[in-house]
């Protein structure tokens, strides 16, 4: 019986590959005549048939297509060809439920077949089923003792913890997943690093951070500790979680090993300094002063002066990075009185080292504030005299002429300007812009100028003189500066920001839309910067460009949940069960986001008033199934994914936009949205 199988087998393979290979090249009329003459033959071949409705499909003939697939599918087909071909059909007609019946029937025939029960999994995946792909994950696990598939239903398990009910998460869900965890611990069948990975995660979500530091001293964390990929990670992680804890000392102690090989570390130094700080607050003695600093690992630091003397041997190590001068100044920022140093003397030591550096300004901002007002005056004076008002000769002195600039803005000098004040500092400031282009003139069109921070700081005066006094003066000459920097530099984004807020402001919604077309913002950027030409377009009238978002924005928020299942199905046949939850945690941010559900209702309001020109039409588009899910949609959790970061700000901490502004913001609008509805 088995060679006559084989010789089938064969048969119909033979059959079958004209029509593959037609259907591969995109030639379906073809592909549809040679399965209808392998038919003839074999009238009940499944996977023929499975094919011409392929072909059918590809050829517009949809629903004589769906009903091949329908009867295929009346009959549980379990051959493979068969299962793959339906498979691709229902996908491009967007019936993934059909593609979870087609395997369950396959695995009722089959419950033993492995192939089958894991298609049917990421099928229940690509709907997001997450009881369902837990129990299938298990039945895998039953007829293949792979680890894999077991630890398929424990993160099934935790993302049911994540995305469900809280209380049920703490109760149910985390509890039997760190069962599940624990006995393959005990067992000794944990393989891969990605599984003592999910068992901290596990940990972390129930908030034990007791349990989770044990782990990472078991055994299983110090396999995943000698990992050439985890060894960072897992003393980060450690740092954290001592954090959690409260434990000071571990924290110091990691923190600084790290210091001493990566003394740029942002995040570490910045654990260090907080840890050290805390310790010094409970009283904890230790070296007061010492004649050289000792640099061997494992140490304790116990006051904000040794951290200094870190500090300052880390700077003389590496002079050319920033971490080791930032941490002063982060020591110096929490304790103003526990310093050796004043604040103002280690910026004034900060900007004369990295001050030709463009992200300078940004770094010693959350410094600044910390000036007295009444010191802020001298401060800038000293600036001054250490740097005096010359042209530059170089592309970083020119950051750094533009980083005084802006810290002068910042500490409040441009503030109750005369206008004869604000005209010189603005004439000032474009003469230098004139005299910086030989030094930049080397430099591509792509390429930011560094030049151009003259004319942003300059467009930032003169429209608050326009706001303060309305002389469209003011108004027209930004304007002139921001197009004018934008022939040189047509890459700069910050300049298109601003003349978008300028011309938005006179409804001129065509040229905020060109401009706004320049910077290119799509996928994911349309959720955190859509924000900017909507409500441009919208105001000045523009409905034919405002359609045309609409519709980029819409495409966008419904097939981003889609192509993010894609790499969620890759990704646990790779076992990377962080980057599942990092994934979910985007496509959670994206179905949830404030603005994707105002493009919603604002483009059905579009369409009402404009597309529509008697009821019928009004009740049909009202009908349409995007427009249909407005009961489901989670107003409670909604968040705003709005980003007001991007344009850079120079200006004083009284006037800048706060965190609770922007808050304010979103409740405003939240509201609007829920009366309308």
């Amino acid at each position: 019986m088995a060679p006559h199988h084989n010789n089938q087998d064969t048969i119909s393979e033979r059959r079958l590959r004209p029509i593959y290979d037609w259907l591969d090249n995109g030639n379906n009329k073809k592909a549809l005549q040679e399965a209808e003459k392998v038919l003839r033959k074999q009238p009940t071949f499944q996977c023929c048939r499975a094919l011409k409705s392929l072909a059918l499909m590809r050829l517009g003939k949809e629903e004589e297509a769906m009903s091949i697939l329908d009867k295929i599918l009346e009959e549980c087909p379990t051959d493979e060809g068969a299962l793959q071909a339906m498979t691709i059909g229902y996908r491009e007609m967007k019936l993934p439920d059909k593609i979870c019946t087609l395997y369950e029937n396959a695995v009722k025939k089959d419950p033993y077949n492995e192939e089958f029960l894991s298609h049917l999994f990421m099928a229940y995946v690509r709907l997001g089923q997450l009881k369902r792909q837990q129990a299938t994950a298990m039945s895998l696990y039953k007829v293949k003792m792979k680890n894999p598939y077991y630890f398929w239903s424990v993160m099934s398990l935790v993302l049911q913890a994540i995305e469900g009910d809280e209380k049920m998460a703490q109760t149910v869900s985390l509890p039997l997943a760190l069962k599940m965890v624990q006995k393959m611990d005990k067992e000794g069948k944990m393989e891969q690093e990605q599984e003592t990975m999910l068992y901290l995660m596990i940990l972390e979500l129930k908030q034990d951070w007791k349990g989770a530091v044990d782990v990472l001293n078991s055994p299983l964390g110090k396999k995943l500790e000698n990992s050439a990929s985890f060894h960072l990670h897992c003393i980060n992680k450690r740092i954290e979680l001592e954090e959690r804890l409260e434990n000071w000392p571990e924290v110091a102690r990691l923190s600084r090993n790290i210091l001493l090989s990566q003394p740029d570390s942002w995040e570490t130094a910045t654990s260090y300094v907080r840890a050290v700080h805390c310790i010094q607050k409970s009283g904890r003695k230790g070296s007061l002063k010492e004649m050289q600093y000792d640099l061997k690992p494992n140490r304790i630091d116990r006051t904000l002066v040794e951290a200094e003397s870190l500090m300052d041997c880390l700077g003389k190590g590496y002079p050319g990075l920033r971490g080791p001068k930032l941490a002063k100044l982060e020591i110096c920022y929490r304790t103003m009185d526990g310093c050796s140093l004043s604040l103002q003397d280690l910026l004034m030591d900060y900007i004369d080292v990295f001050g030709t550096r463009p992200v300078c300004f940004s770094d010693i901002k959350k410094y600044l504030k910390a000036i007295p007002l009444e010191q802020r005056n001298n401060f800038i004076l000293k600036l001054r005299e250490r740097y005096p008002d010359e042209v530059p000769n170089s592309s970083g002195e020119i950051y750094r002429e533009i980083c005084l600039s802006g810290v002068e803005r910042f500490l409040g000098k441009h503030s109750d300007l005369s206008t004869e004040m604000v005209e010189s500092i603005v004439s000032g400031l474009i003469n230098r812009y004139v005299a910086c282009q030989p030094l930049v003139a080397h430099l591509e069109r792509t390429e930011l100028r560094p030049c151009d921070g003259y004319l942003v700081i300059a467009s930032h005066l003169l429209w608050e003189k326009w706001e303060t006094t309305r002389n469209i003066r003011f108004f027209l000459f930004s304007c002139s500066l921001l197009r004018l920097g934008l022939q040189y530099s047509p890459s700069n984004w910050q300049m298109k920001f601003l003349l978008i807020r300028l011309c938005g402001r006179a409804g001129a919604g065509s040229l905020c839309d060109e401009v706004h077309a320049g910077i290119d913002v799509k996928h994911i950027i349309l959720d955190t910067l859509g924000w900017v030409i909507l409500r441009v377009l919208f105001s000045s009238g523009q409905t034919d460009r405002l359609d045309r978002l609409y519709c980029q924005m819409s495409r966008f928020y419904s097939h981003s949940p889609k192509e993010t299942i894609e790499y969620i199905i890759q990704a646990y046949k790779c076992g990377n069960f962080s980057q599942i939850c990092d994934i979910y945690n985007l496509k959670r941010r994206i179905q949830t986001s404030f603005l994707s559900h105002l493009v919603q209702i604002d483009r059905l309001m579009f369409d009402l008033l404009f597309k529509t020109l008697n009821h019928d039409q009004a009740v049909n588009h009202v009908g349409y199934p995007e427009y249909s899910t407005w009961d489901n949609i989670p107003w409670d959790r909604l968040r705003d994914n709005r980003d007001f970061r991007t344009i850079v700000s120079y200006e004083p901490e009284e006037t800048a936009t706060t965190e609770e502004l922007v808050n304010d913001s979103f409740k405003v609008s939240f509201i609007q949205n829920l009366q309308f509805n």
